[in-house]
């Protein structure tokens, strides 16, 4: 048996309850006789009304549990339905754009150790030993330059003219050399390399005067004058310009030479 039929069948238990109560009273009211007080039937009565009144009140509320029970639940107009999400603010958007993100603001490499006394000493060293084998390279060119004008004035074969082309040229690529050298880890670097660098362009300018008076002498057929020509002359006071620089170039170039165990220089090995 359902919940439905238990409250149904209680439903009519209390109505036959109220009908017995109901003929009962009426019962006990023939046999007590007409005899009774004017106040029996109206007693009589209001307990009549009040047991019709619980009855009714009864059958009313079992129906509409009943009623309800049948029913079915109507859905919340809320349920199942995602809760409303609050706009988002233009601050908070403006600052998700421009917000960095952690690649940009944190850097993945590894910190870079500090310069020490051993790299400064390391740098020096390689600094110093460029320049030692400049000076080198340029005494060679130096010491061919007198063979090469000696042959220009004998006048013995082209062999002078071609010399000092050589020459010219080893000294146009020492110029450049000197140009590109890296001083900044040597004491006075920046005046020793200007020092060096003049002093080689001066040489570059006398080669090349030298050069122009051994080809026009050649093609004179070696006649004419020869230490009173023009160009020889000009490659005669250039040449005195070089020499004062590299001397000034030595006077500060040896001490530094001395402390690297490098050969002490002069102005005539440049």
């Amino acid at each position: 048996m359902d919940d439905k039929d238990r409250l149904e069948e209680h439903a009519l238990g209390r109505e036959r309850l109220v009908g017995g109560l109901v003929h009962g009273s009426a019962w006990r009211r023939r046999r007590k006789g007409a005899g009774r007080s004017a106040v029996g039937p109206v007693a009589g009565g209001l307990v009549l009304a009040l047991l019709i009144s619980v009855g009714f009140g009864m059958t009313t509320f079992v129906r509409a549990e009943l009623a309800a029970r049948e029913t079915p639940a109507v859905p919340s107009p809320l349920v199942g339905k995602p809760a409303p999400v609050a706009a988002e603010s233009p601050e908070a958007t403006v600052q998700e754009q421009v917000s960095p993100s952690p690649a940009e603001t944190f850097s993945t490499d590894p910190p870079q150790p500090p310069a020490t006394v051993d790299d400064h000493e390391t740098a020096r060293r390689a600094q110093v030993t460029a320049i030692d084998e400049l000076i080198e390279s340029t005494r060679q060119s130096r010491g061919d330059l007198g063979t090469a004008i000696g042959e220009a004035r004998a006048c013995l074969d082209h062999s002078g003219f071609v010399t000092i082309q050589r020459i010219t040229g080893a000294r146009k690529e020492q110029h450049a050399r000197a140009s590109a050298l890296q001083v900044d880890a040597i004491e006075n670097g920046a005046e020793i390399k200007n020092l060096l660098v003049g002093a080689l362009f001066a040489s570059l300018e006398a080669d090349r005067a030298y050069l122009r008076w051994a080809n026009d002498y050649w093609a004179r057929g070696c006649t004419g004058p020869t230490a009173t020509g023009r160009f020889f002359k000009k490659g005669d006071r250039l040449s005195g310009e070089a020499t004062a620089l590299k001397t000034q170039f030595v006077r500060l170039w040896n001490p530094i030479a001395w402390q690297e165990g490098f050969a002490q220089r002069r102005e005539t090995d440049i």
